[in-house]
């Protein structure tokens, strides 16, 4: 059998599988997930292959985000159980690795019918193309969005499990407190003049910025303009904007970094429609040279005013994720204002110091049609920065993935607030599936928040960080019912030998003294110089102390001897 036949797209009226024939169903089917920006064209796309049901959805391996969670392959198949016709999933990387790979054969098994998955990125920054299974490919997707949510990696990993890496996790360790309330900070950024001298959106300066054009003229040059920089120089290639030294990497610098600035993509007026177009490149310095982060590009339309414009060329290896005004998943954005473009970096390969670039690139040469390009860019507020993280109790885990950062024995997530009705696992609060920008991802909040953690003592430290939280000279342990002072077990989450102990009460939120650490004085009693024979009454508390070294004189501690007993 011709081997092209066995790889040909589902979108014929035909599909092989191990060399079988058989014939699919000619019915439009799909479903599109709420979250996803632009749904009537993927919908339009689906129609355009109507032998298949669709599903576009984040994805990941094994998993797609489906009604606000993120399900495995039984629940999967549970949603889509009466479908009839080969399934398609569109879902970044849904069929990468053996997890992939798995899900894809128990959806064919338990369903009936061939299943085609992806293994790679779909969308913008990847293809229209399904891997694993009987391939499919959609083309002409001029679909400006991933269909992917950011994903954990080696140098960004996701320490809580809750789908979020750590870079933009607002909880890494889903203890229910804030990484900024845990001591996690962020360094000054190492953009001299990135703001070009004014947070307005007049005046300027070009200082400590270096530029290749000729004069100080805008349209010869870049210059300061309405707060940021700008050059309307018609047909320039390779129209440079660069810092030359800036602080990328140390010895101390964690393993990802954050880029951002804010573009304005500028329409040109009064030019040929086919000259109105854009590209500008944003460079940093590798081991190997000068690599492009990511390009934006305003293409060419029908009109003068193109009405969008969009990040492309994005290189995987440096950008680990890439948000556009907050939002992870869409790659193109309104022209005719601000935007903040957002990336972690990866900063395995950049060099100690080096440049910050950004390139315009509308010369005939880059230019899709062989025409100069005459839109612009108004750039400020460049910015690179990097995270830093506290180790109060010394263990080596920085506070903001430590699940107890005093090594008190009692979990950040219970002290923080002091709530002893949480319900944890492995000492972690449950990941919720809040979407606050509502790009069709989850935000990293777990399932309980404790925006302020109590203070009891107001030392100005945090119970989750004060040994002895009540000031009261009593160990928090001990009033936790620990019976010995814990120590870090090696733990990699930072626990404790004593473990995810919840304590049944807060004693250790109360001054009163506590029987750990003063434990009630007790004396015997007696009564001498009563008449033979006779009745006598001892008070059993006239010798005894409490805890707090009181006389222990309460009521209903006397008891009365009889010739016949108690």
């Amino acid at each position: 059998m011709n081997k092209r036949l066995l790889t040909r797209s589902l979108i014929t009226g035909w599909m092989l599988v191990s060399g079988a024939a058989f014939a699919v169903e000619k019915k439009a089917g799909h479903f599109v997930s709420a979250d996803l920006p632009d749904a009537p064209r993927l919908m339009q796309a689906a129609d355009h292959a109507p032998q298949v049901f669709h599903v576009f959805g984040h994805g990941r391996p094994g998993e797609l985000w489906l009604d606000g969670q993120w399900k495995q392959a039984p629940a999967i198949a549970e949603k889509f159980r009466g479908i009839r016709q080969p399934l398609a999933i569109w879902g970044c990387e849904f069929g990468k690795g053996d997890k992939g790979r798995q899900a894809v054969s128990y959806l064919s098994r338990v369903l009936g019918v061939p299943v085609s998955a992806s293994d790679d990125i779909t969308g913008a920054d990847g293809d229209w193309e399904l891997e694993v299974g009987p391939r499919l490919a959609l083309k002409h997707m001029h679909y400006a969005a991933n269909l992917q949510c950011p994903a954990p990696s080696a140098a960004d990993p996701d320490t809580d499990g809750d789908g979020v890496p750590n870079s933009i996790d607002p909880d890494d360790d889903n203890d229910g407190i804030p990484d900024t309330a845990e001591g996690l900070t962020r360094s000054a950024n190492a953009i001299v003049n990135g703001n070009f001298g004014t947070d307005g959106s007049s005046g300027g300066n070009l200082n400590n910025w270096t530029t290749n054009g000729t004069g100080t003229s805008n349209l010869t040059n870049w210059a300061a303009s309405a707060g940021g920089a700008v050059s309307f120089l018609d047909g320039a290639e390779g129209l440079n904007l660069y810092q030359p030294n800036v602080p990328l990497k140390t010895a101390s610098t964690p393993s990802t970094a954050t880029f951002s600035m804010k573009v304005w993509a500028i329409n040109a007026a009064g030019v040929p429609t086919n000259q109105g177009w854009g590209n500008l490149d944003i460079y940093l310095q590798t081991t190997t040279g000068l690599v492009r982060l990511f390009r934006v590009n305003n293409p060419v339309t029908a009109t003068l005013a193109s009405p969008t414009a969009s990040i492309q060329l994005i290189d995987p290896t440096l950008v680990l994720n890439l948000a556009i005004d907050g939002n992870y998943v869409t790659r193109s954005f309104a022209t005719g204002g601000y935007v903040t473009i957002t990336a972690t970096i990866n900063t395995a390969t950049l060099v100690s110091t080096g440049w910050v670039l950004a390139q315009r690139k509308n010369g005939a040469a880059s230019g899709p049609n062989g025409v100069i390009g005459a839109d612009d860019f108004l750039v400020d507020d460049f910015s690179y920065t990097y995270q830093s993280g506290t180790d109060s109790d010394g263990d080596g885990i920085p506070n903001h993935l430590d699940l107890d950062s005093d090594n008190d024995g009692i979990p950040d997530a219970v002290e923080a607030c002091g709530n002893l009705s949480l319900t944890l696992t492995a000492c972690r609060l449950a990941a919720s599936t809040t979407d606050t920008n509502g790009d069709g991802c989850p935000d990293g909040q777990p399932s309980s928040v404790c925006a302020t953690p109590v203070d009891t003592d107001a030392d100005g430290i945090p119970n989750f960080l004060d040994t002895d939280s009540d000031n009261d000279g009593c160990p928090d342990y001990k009033e936790a019912g620990i019976a010995t002072a814990p120590a870090y077990s090696g733990d990699t989450n930072g626990l404790t030998g004593a473990g995810c102990n919840t304590p049944s009460n807060t004693n250790w939120t109360s001054a009163a003294a506590h029987p750990a650490c003063d434990p009630p004085a007790a004396n015997d009693d007696s009564s001498t110089g009563n008449t033979p024979g006779s009745n006598t009454t001892i008070n059993i508390l006239a010798n005894d102390k409490l805890s707090d070294g009181s006389q222990a004189t309460t009521s209903n501690t006397s008891v009365a001897l009889t010739t016949t007993g108690l």
